[in-house]
């Protein structure tokens, strides 16, 4: 018997994906910032289906909870460019073949910053939805957003190429 939390992520996953699957437009048929609008508005339309089928807000709750979700989202997708784009990064240089310690450190510590400030965001709306709505919604939300998450960012991992392993790796010097 499935738990509420297998279900949940279970619907996560596919309201998540719901633009990678085979009905999504094809990568290479559409310019480079469209396809990323088109996954994006397949991941919106899929969590507002998922949190309202499983948090069943009232309206009192829904009128809070909605319009500090939106900015939440927005601020999240903000941050998701700027990852997706510390990668892209990585994966340039590796293939110019560049990639070396010079380049690596700044790389690095961009993408622990983004994702000190991923957590960072949802520690906001957590407290705000505790404030706002109650510590039982605010965890709800926490749950769900890294439930939804982690699906995505298996998502994403999915459809970037591994990181090659031309470059040879130096030992620094000690």
């Amino acid at each position: 018997m499935k738990t509420k939390r297998q279900t949940i992520f279970a619907a996560g996953l596919l309201a998540a994906t719901a633009g990678f699957g085979a009905n999504a437009p094809e990568h290479s048929s559409m310019p480079p910032g469209e396809y990323a609008e088109v996954v994006r508005s397949d991941l919106k339309a899929g969590t507002a289906r998922l949190y309202e089928e499983y948090l069943k807000l009232t309206d009192w709750e829904a009128k809070i909870f909605w319009p500090a979700y939106r900015e939440f989202e927005t601020a999240l997708f903000k941050l998701s460019d700027q990852r997706t784009e510390v990668v892209r990064q990585i994966l340039r240089l590796q293939q110019s073949g560049t990639f070396d310690e010079a380049a690596a450190r700044p790389l690095a510590q961009r993408w622990f910053e983004l994702q000190e400030a991923r957590l960072k965001l949802l520690r906001k709306y957590h407290d705000q939805f505790a404030k706002e709505l109650s510590p039982v919604r605010a965890v709800q939300f926490v749950q769900i957003e890294h439930d939804i998450a982690l699906v995505v960012d298996l998502g994403l991992a999915a459809e970037q190429p591994l990181f090659g392993t031309a470059m040879p790796v130096v030992a620094p010097a000690r």
